[in-house]
């Protein structure tokens, strides 16, 4: 779980594990999705200490979201216990509804993974989860919008009920993303990447491959949403769930977030510019960053 943080070349700059979301494995297998139902199983307090200290990397612990069905047995205890621990929770790869979910969300859950995905459609005498996700005020509902997961006109029926401080963009992207078509591994099973989507071989969605300035551009022109809510669903809202902390950086130190510009294939992270994929030092040092606007 833990990984490197920058490299003694970089002067402390560059890309950094900001967090880690655990989707499972206290899962629902009849809403597993694209994970394997072989290791799905209810909680278990000694083992959630154990990943708690397998995520820790310079003395940080970087699990900061879980994703838990609440009618696995045990699951409102392991709930409380990881709120308590400083790790958020979020419903999801779940059917539940009515009680057992008010219980959770009075636990400590706090979002739900992944809105009109992994749990039963709505539907109006049983809203159940996705019900909730687009009622319930306590609830960040955490969008797929990548143009496959969730349709156009859902995504504004999301947007319309919870407006940009209740939604949180997320990629749920995969290995495969930005290398092109093909057949790719995800874990033990074979994915296919085409038309834009990425499914295991019997056609269930296995996850996306678009980066997180594409759902942005989909919710501003296919949502309608004004662009400063769409990037605070992007970049605001998820980190403050997450208790980490966000905001402009101050001068001389990096920014916790990627910046967006007016030029598409140009990127910032800290004092560092990317154009087209990352650059060798050399290269970095014989270059000189030009001026982008910004938004």
């Amino acid at each position: 779980m833990a990984g490197p943080g920058p490299g003694p070349d970089d002067g402390g700059w560059g890309a950094r594990i900001a967090g880690i979301h655990l989707e499972g494995p206290y899962l629902n297998p009849e809403r597993k999705g694209a994970q394997n139902p072989d290791y799905m199983r209810d909680p278990d307090v000694r083992e959630l200490q154990a990943l708690l200290e397998a995520s820790r990397l310079d003395g940080e612990v970087l699990l900061r979201l879980m994703t838990i069905a609440p009618e696995r047995e045990g699951a409102l205890e392991a709930i409380g216990w990881l709120v308590s621990h400083g790790v958020a929770v979020a419903v999801g790869h779940s059917a539940v509804d009515g009680e057992r979910l008010e219980a959770a969300i009075r636990a400590g859950a706090s979002q739900v993974t992944h809105l009109f995905n992994g749990m039963p459609p709505f539907h109006h005498r049983t809203p159940g989860l996705a019900g909730a996700a687009l009622s319930d005020e306590r609830l960040v509902a955490q969008l797929i919008a990548d143009g496959v997961h969730i349709h156009p006109a859902a995504l504004r029926v999301a947007y319309r009920a919870r407006g940009a401080r209740g939604i949180a963009l997320v990629t749920d992207a995969l290995a495969p993303m930005g290398l092109g078509e093909g057949r790719f591994r995800l874990g033990e099973y074979d994915v296919e990447v085409r038309g834009g989507a990425c499914r295991m071989l019997d056609g269930t969605l296995a996850g996306s491959i678009q980066g997180l300035g594409e759902l942005v551009r989909r919710m501003v022109q296919e949502v309608g949403a004004p662009l400063a809510d769409a990037v605070a669903m992007a970049s605001r809202v998820p980190p403050t769930r997450w208790g980490w902390p966000v905001g402009p950086a101050p001068c001389g130190q990096a920014p916790g977030a990627t910046r967006w510009c007016s030029t598409p294939a140009a990127w910032r992270c800290g004092p560092r510019w990317w154009r087209g994929g990352w650059s060798t030092a050399a290269e970095r040092a014989s270059r000189q960053p030009r001026r982008v606007r910004r938004w």
